[in-house]
């Protein structure tokens, strides 16, 4: 990417890049209406420089709404999405939009808990700068919700907290209902207060305008500006009218505002015979003229408010506002103008301070202007404040992603935290992550990294080096889903406490990562690295109904979301294979950051021995099997198999070795076959017992339905054995063309015909193992997967060689 550099940043000695086009930003307001939200929304973008920015709109209906035309009129992009309520049609809605229209620089997100998950689309469609903006509090709403809107709000604010680069609120209440009670502690977030434009405030009264509306000249006017939604209250505010009226029968309402509770309300004050003291008015656009020539007051009960900006726009018109208890105090912007009563105090009480509130003032008065800028509420001042923002986090974007092109200090001893949420590291035991965490972790210590390792359990039979600090975090819960909520806590507290005393420059969570234990480091400010990750099996088929059918649906896709989640908060995405794919919920969007990353091979323990082969002259041939014997393994399809190529080969044997849940059916399955003396099944050995074990054979085998990763065939191609595999799952991408034969999966007459060629030459096997060995050593030693892995390494935290 070509960048410009900005001059103020080269006076104060850092070199930051900017933009040499317009900044592309989407907006994603959900609706169009004419709230709160989307005007001040409409009056940033008319100002905000449009050779400097463009605009996109994101709303989620197809409806031409309120706002729709001006939006369109003013050179905005407007993109209806309208499937929010399916999240995997959404997702692919916004990736096509993200395809067709974008790149976009920005996401601004406008209030609403769904947006964590535009957030985490965002993230994976690499939409650099995320930031998420709070118009509300709605914490009051969710003390009186239910169960399940109280969860889907508790983690759409989780998403967003960890998904946004920056954020805004437009008051403090707002800033801890969408960032937490500490939101002050983290630099992403600040408050930047909505602004008005006063010049559209400082006019004349029109003394007609009252007359029009067929308002009596006597009467006190008091205004209501708001969507007829819940949040306003007006089912309050009717009560409050009514008792108004009783006190003083020469006052009148004049509510300005559209919702989908309109017409309730209309028909509410008409049952209560009060249409005669109330106008609605649906037009919002000349709401400053009606606030200046038309109200004596203002009112604003709500049960729950960001801000209440129209209560800042009542004051500017010179009306004084009797305002709920649950609009911010920063509202109040007028000295006098404003006063906050609780709601519990009843409409009697409100009545009564309504008719109490002091008579308006000249909005013109330089005074009234001067204080609501003074507070930060001026249009402009917030324009300029949008303008600053927008421009500086995309320089911090580009920074980032153009640094290992900019000159940087080298760091001698890179130190990178681990997570290794496995129960056990170890370098003998039979434990899968266990072995290749090991494996990663020695050769990384082997090139001078400094790690820090967060492990539940250890089995080492030598120590690691002095440059490897280890950080035990055992189970504390019998409970799954508790203990993993302790690790993802502990592990968080761990590298904050860490990053006190030591730069840490990235951080790594290895096996395993399906569950969204990362989610407990994501907004750390550092490089997050997840995997490896292996192939899924494939799925079987499912014999559910009814609830248990829903009841899987379900928790399959609150497992896509949190893999989306978690996978958005990382930097790189490590897989074994390209099969492995299959665990990352959007793999297009993520294309950038998913790297190929084996496992390696201790190719010093696993090696060919002395000979090059074994001679179909010193013992039979031999097919070994040495994995689970289970049947998704394709264990009784091999029996089947062998059972074909006996015909051929009498003197041929089948080796198999391991344990599983299908060993009794198995063992079954051999005395039926009529093979039984040609067929031997084996317990599990040791791990230093395997090399010896896979140079007995003359052929490995492994005929899988969909094996994710076969370390054993990696161990058989290192002692150069020949290999026999299924073309499923992981297998194809781990062997070699010319050491091996791929054939279908469950095809038993392939597989024995496929292991008949390989067994009836002993200069194929040879040749075959010899290329095998090649290939490992090539490709699968700790040294090349180390190479692999520091290159990503390099890549995400710009470490240098």
């Amino acid at each position: 990417m070509n960048v410009e550099l900005d001059p103020g940043s080269v006076r104060s000695g850092t070199v930051i890049p900017t933009h040499p086009r317009r900044i592309r930003i989407l907006h994603s307001v959900g609706h169009l209406s004419r709230g709160g939200i989307e005007n001040w929304l409409f009056q940033l973008i008319k100002r905000l420089d449009p050779e400097r920015f463009e605009h996109h709109v994101m709303v989620w209906t197809r409806e031409q709404e309120a706002f729709t035309a001006e939006f369109l009129a003013a050179g905005v992009r407007v993109h209806a999405l309208p499937g929010h309520i399916n999240p995997v049609r959404f997702a692919k809605q916004f990736r096509k939009l993200v395809k067709a229209d974008g790149p976009f620089e920005i996401l601004h997100t406008h209030g609403t808990q769904f947006h964590g998950f535009v957030m985490l689309l965002a993230s994976t469609a690499s939409i650099r700068v995320r930031i998420a903006h709070s118009h509300t509090d709605i914490q009051p709403v969710l003390h009186h919700a239910r169960l399940i809107y109280r969860a889907y709000a508790k983690i759409g604010h989780l998403a967003i907290r960890l998904l946004s680069t920056g954020g805004l609120a437009v008051s403090e209440l707002a800033a801890v209902s969408m960032f937490g009670k500490d939101w002050r502690t983290d630099p992403r977030w600040r408050v930047l207060y909505c602004g008005v434009d006063l010049r559209s405030f400082s006019i004349a009264p029109d003394p007609s305008l009252r007359n029009e509306l067929k308002i009596p000249a006597r009467c006190r006017v008091i205004g209501h500006v708001g969507r007829f939604e819940i949040q306003k209250n007006h089912e309050f505010l009717i009560e409050v009218i009514a008792a108004a009226c009783r006190l003083e029968p020469d006052i009148h309402f004049l509510l300005i505002g559209n919702g989908t509770l309109r017409d309730n309300c209309v028909e509410r004050v008409r049952e209560r015979g009060l249409d005669s003291h109330v106008t609605f008015i649906t037009d919002c656009r000349t709401v400053p003229q009606y606030m200046v020539s038309a109200m004596d007051g203002f009112v604003l009960p709500s049960l729950y408010e960001g801000l209440g900006l129209v209560a800042v726009e009542a004051q500017a018109a010179g009306l004084a506002c009797l305002l709920s208890d649950r609009v911010p105090s920063e509202a109040s912007v007028v000295r006098g103008r404003a006063t906050h009563l609780p709601l519990e105090v009843g409409a009697e009480r409100w009545a009564r301070a309504l008719l109490s509130l002091p008579p308006r003032i000249d909005s013109r008065h330089p005074g009234v202007a001067a204080e609501i800028a003074a507070h930060g509420f001026e249009i402009v001042d917030a324009v300029a404040s949008i303008d600053q923002y927008y421009r500086e986090a995309v320089q911090r974007s580009v920074v980032q992603k153009t640094r290992l092109g900019q000159p940087a200090k080298a760091l001698e001893r890179p130190v990178v935290f681990i997570a290794h949420p496995s129960d056990l590291l170890t370098d003998h035991l039979p434990n899968g992550d266990g072995l290749v965490a090991y494996g990663f972790i020695r050769e990384l210590l082997r090139r001078d990294y400094r790690l820090h390792i967060a492990t539940r359990g250890t089995a080492l039979q030598a120590p690691l080096p002095a440059n490897a600090v280890m950080h035990p975090i055992p189970r504390r819960f019998r409970s799954e889903l508790l203990d993993r909520l302790h690790y993802m806590l502990a592990i968080r507290r761990l590298l904050r406490r860490l990053r006190r005393d030591e730069q840490i420059d990235l951080v790594h969570q290895m096996n395993p990562v399906f569950a969204g234990l990362s989610l407990g480091l994501a907004g750390c400010g550092l490089p997050i690295v997840l995997g490896t990750y292996v192939a899924r099996w494939p799925r079987g088929e499912s014999y559910e109904y009814g609830h248990a059918a829903l009841r899987t649906r379900v928790t399959s896709i609150g497992r896509w979301l949190i893999n989306l989640m978690h996978q958005s908060t990382a930097s790189a995405l490590l897989i074994t294979t390209p099969a492995a794919t299959n665990r990352i919920p959007l793999p297009g969007m993520s294309r950038r950051k998913s790297h190929v990353v084996r496992h390696g091979i201790d190719t010093t323990l696993f090696h060919p021995g002395t000979g090059t082969g074994v001679s179909a002259g010193d013992r039979p041939p031999t097919i070994l099997f040495y994995s689970h014997l289970d049947q998704r393994k394709g264990v009784f399809i091999l029996v089947d198999a062998f059972c074909l190529l006996v015909r051929e080969m009498p003197e041929a044997r089948l080796l198999m070795v391991g344990r599983g849940d299908h060993l009794e059916e198995l063992r079954a399955h051999v005395e039926r076959s009529g093979c039984v003396d040609r067929i031997e099944i084996r317990k599990p050995i040791k791990r230093h017992e395997a090399p010896a074990l896979l140079r007995e054979c003359s052929v490995y085998c492994l005929p899988s339905f969909g094996e994710p990763y076969a370390t054993t065939v990696l161990e058989a191609m290192a002692c150069g054995r020949p290999v026999v595999v299924t073309r499923a799952g992981g297998l194809p991408h781990m062997v070699c063309e010319e050491g091996s034969i791929c054939v279908p999966p469950g095809d038993a007459r392939a597989l024995a015909e496929a292991l008949l060629t390989v067994l009836r030459s002993d200069e194929r096997q040879a040749r075959m193992g010899a290329e095998n060995r090649k290939y490992v050593e090539s490709n699968f030693t700790w040294a090349r997967v180390g190479d692999d892995l520091e290159a990503v390494y390099r890549q995400v935290a710009g470490l240098r060689r």
